[in-house]
């Protein structure tokens, strides 16, 4: 059970860690470009995530 909630709370870390900026700032803003920069954020991880792959698997 206690495993449960250490992966729990690495992946909340994880995932403030990689768009906590992207929340702060872009709640002071617009909600349209709120929507733009979560997008952006999340592309960008998946990029990062595809091209550390790529690299992995592709020497």
């Amino acid at each position: 059970m206690n495993i449960r909630f250490v992966t729990a709370a690495v992946i909340l870390l994880a995932v403030y860690f990689a768009f906590g900026d992207f929340f702060h700032a872009s709640a002071l803003t617009t909600p349209e470009s709120f929507v733009a920069s979560i997008g952006r954020g999340i592309g960008g991880a998946i990029t990062g995530v595809a091209s550390s792959v790529g690299s992995f698997l592709g020497g």
